[in-house]
């Protein structure tokens, strides 16, 4: 059972690549922390704190165009040819 599911789910060829992967971050993240004086976890949660932001902004901008008329790809591609932008 277990030969099925990693082989659906496509795993990695090396199975131990994404511990090696994590050594960097982590690393930043402590010399981070050690230089502004502030534990990781709260480096980590304010980071996750903005990018939710930016999330918000990006989702209050689609609800603020949602009425917008939908514009074909070829007939966004002749306004741009026509704009001279390509």
């Amino acid at each position: 059972m277990r030969k099925i599911i990693r082989e659906k789910l496509i795993w990695p060829r090396y199975k131990h690549a994404p511990r090696y992967i994590w050594i960097l971050p982590c690393t930043g993240l402590r010399l981070k922390a050690a230089a502004t004086h502030r534990s990781i976890s709260d480096i980590v949660a304010d980071a996750v704190r903005e990018s939710l932001r930016e999330d918000e902004e990006d989702l209050s901008a689609v609800a603020q165009r949602v009425n917008e008329p939908s514009l074909a790809y070829e007939a966004f591609l002749a306004q741009l040819k026509a704009d001279g932008t390509l």
